[in-house]
């Protein structure tokens, strides 16, 4: 069970963070397998016009010509794949305009602008550590407003538009910084009552993009066993946890349980940790319940810090998380 996050990091991360560079264009064909071949066509078959469209498309986001082969005649869209099926994009039949392309390159076909840019920001976290790009994607929906560069290899990745930036490293435990391990063993230590608990993975996000409620730099450290999982989130600059979760394996997340947890119960089982972890007295705060079903918690104070906890049925106050009046996590 993965323990929540702050809502800054549930921002598509799917397309920031990643660990999950876009793979083909996903568009569910009807039918058995017999009737989808039957559905292929020539890139040559097409529209001239449509053909025109693809082809500049990728010259646009790309700088880069490529030889188009299968066309999938599927749900309202012609999905296209190059010759070497690592790239595609699909185009709105009806208007004959451009949904989605995903262009896949090797790391020495990207601009050079891109690969400076990169690598720096890989040395900026990380310093000297090598890295082997492994694969750059390049997309854009029709609803974006920019195209975004993204590029990984084993244990990174890098994410760019024009206007944002986000770098994710993993680190083995023994790497991390120090100072950082220890904030987070205390903290699991405090939260627990004196519980020694060993941490046994790392990864450092650096979030950088329009919305400043959805910028970091933090470290993520996990650890755990089959019966419950841990999590610690400290800010990079500050070497200050903002969340902590010690979460038992059974601890449903939704359950219609949670629906009758009566407010000033959920207070009083999230009161102890907040003031135990952050020095915030809850007396003040207003709540809410995300979900009526979900057990998870928001308490706010207007000029002051919000946070949000998890309170399983019993009562316990397993997740206590807190964000700053201006939502950054540094």
């Amino acid at each position: 069970m993965k323990p929540f996050k702050i809502f800054m990091l549930s921002i598509s991360a799917a397309a920031l963070v990643i660990a999950s560079i876009p793979g083909p264009v996903t568009h569910a064909a009807k039918g058995s397998t017999q009737q989808e071949q039957a559905q292929d066509m020539k890139f040559s078959d097409l529209d001239p016009k449509i053909q025109e469209t693809a082809k500049k498309w990728v010259t646009d986001l790309s700088g880069k010509n490529m030889e188009f082969a299968r066309v999938l005649n599927q749900d309202g869209v012609w999905v296209i794949e190059s010759k070497d099926g690592k790239s595609q994009l699909s185009i709105i039949k009806k208007t004959g305009e451009m949904e989605y392309v995903n262009i896949f390159l090797t790391f020495d076909q990207l601009d050079d602008i891109w690969k400076n840019k990169a690598m720096t920001a890989l040395k900026n976290m990380a310093g000297e550590r090598e890295f082997k790009v492994e694969r750059v994607d390049i997309n854009r929906h029709a609803n974006d407003k920019e195209t975004r560069t993204l590029m990984g290899g084993k244990g990174f990745a890098v994410s760019f538009t024009d206007s944002s930036q986000v770098v994710t490293v993993e680190y083995p435990i023994k790497e991390v910084d120090r100072s950082v391990l220890q904030a987070a063993e205390q903290a699991l230590k405090q939260f627990t009552g004196g519980t020694a608990h060993k941490l046994t993975s790392a990864t450092r996000y650096d979030i950088n993009i329009n919305d400043p409620r959805e910028q970091a730099d933090i470290w993520s450290l996990w650890g755990g066993d089959k019966k419950q999982s841990l999590y610690v989130q400290v800010g990079a600059k500050t070497g200050k946890v903002t969340q902590i979760s010690v979460t038992k394996e059974e601890t449903p997340e939704k359950d219609k349980a949670y629906g009758s947890l009566k407010a000033d119960k959920v207070k009083a089982a999230a009161a102890p940790a907040a003031k135990k972890m952050f020095g915030i007295d809850l007396k003040d705060y207003a709540m809410e319940q995300t979900n009526r079903y979900e057990n998870h918690f928001v308490f706010t104070k207007k000029g002051s810090p919000t946070l949000e906890a998890r309170i399983d049925l019993k009562g316990n106050c397993y997740s206590i998380a807190i964000i700053s009046p201006d939502s950054k996590i540094e």
